[in-house]
């Protein structure tokens, strides 16, 4: 497993996801700025240390947080397309935040995006495939609202939509094609984004 980090004035975040990882990890890359400054560098000096005395391997990539399409490209550059990544985006500038969250879209990658906030008190976690749309139209977004509701087989969801059970058959697959849902045995479970767009389609009722 491969975690990619951004990194900006402390190293609490990135040792608490090392911490959390512990012998799964087998590389860190350090995404940080290239105009650092003193409090960055000892900073960074603790964490590579720390890195170091736990027999973890690392990159440092620095980029110009002010260029956009290059800073993207070198991220992207360094990410693995054939470990598992879990990007740890809690610290650093924000710019590079979002640069490394478009390197890791546009590059391919899957990846498991966790973010703390910044009083310890929880954390939020997605994959980048919820950022992406997919090739989906009404009727999917009708398919995924009655999931939400409770009609999480073919036929319950073809009798709750009226369409039938081979077009539920299509459209459930571009589901499962795009991340909006999994199956467990005969039954879809909604995922994250899947719960995103079955929430704003309830709303969207609710104000009609």
């Amino acid at each position: 497993m491969i975690l990619v980090t951004t990194f900006g004035f402390d190293e609490k975040f990135q040792i608490r996801a090392v911490l959390n990882y512990g012998k799964n990890i087998e590389k860190v890359i350090i995404v940080t700025s290239i105009t650092d400054s003193d409090k960055v560098k000892k900073a960074l000096s603790s964490f590579t240390t720390f890195l170091d005395n736990s027999s973890i391997s690392y990159e440092i990539v620095k980029v110009d947080p002010i260029n956009f399409i290059n800073s993207v490209a070198v991220i992207a550059y360094y990410l693995p397309t054939d470990k598992k990544i879990i990007a740890n985006l809690s610290g650093g500038m924000r710019a590079i935040i979002m640069e490394t969250l478009t390197a890791l879209a546009l590059k391919g990658v899957d990846a498991d995006v966790e973010i703390e906030t910044e009083d310890f008190q929880g954390k939020i976690s997605f994959k980048v495939s919820d950022l992406t749309r997919g090739d989906i139209n009404t009727d999917h977004l009708l398919i995924l609202r009655e999931i939400w509701r409770g009609n999480r087989s073919i036929y319950k969801l073809a009798k709750a939509t009226g369409m039938s059970t081979s077009a539920v058959s299509r459209k459930l697959s571009k589901l499962l094609k795009y991340g909006y849902i999994r199956r467990e045995d005969t039954s879809y479970i909604l995922n994250n984004k899947g719960m995103i767009m079955a929430l704003m389609m309830e709303m969207a009722d609710e104000n009609a």
